[in-house]
C-alpha cells in the first residue's frame, strides 16, 4: 500500500514539474519517504536490520520537510 502512496505523490510531483512548471519538492520528499517504508515492509522478517535502517531513514526524511512527521 505504501507504494501505491508513493505513485501517487511521485505523480503528483511529475504534474507540478511538467505541467506548472515549478515542481513541488514536498510532494518528492513524501513519495521518496512512502517508497522507503514500503520497502522496508517488503524485506523478510530475517533483515531486521536493514528493516531498522530504512524505517529510521524515512521517518527522519519525513521529519525534515517541515519539522513534524507528516503522517
Amino acid at each position: 500500500m505504501l507504494f501505491v502512496g508513493s505513485l501517487v505523490f511521485f505523480g503528483i510531483y511529475a504534474y507540478y514539474d511538467i505541467l506548472r512548471g515549478s515542481p513541488s519538492l514536498p510532494a518528492l520528499v513524501i513519495a521518496v519517504g512512502f517508497a522507503t517504508s514500503g520497502l522496508a515492509e517488503s524485506l523478510p522478517v530475517t533483515r531486521r536490520r536493514a528493516v531498522g535502517w530504512l524505517r529510521v531513514t524515512a521517518f527522519t526524511e519525513r521529519i525534515t520537510v517541515d519539522g513534524r512527521p507528516l503522517y
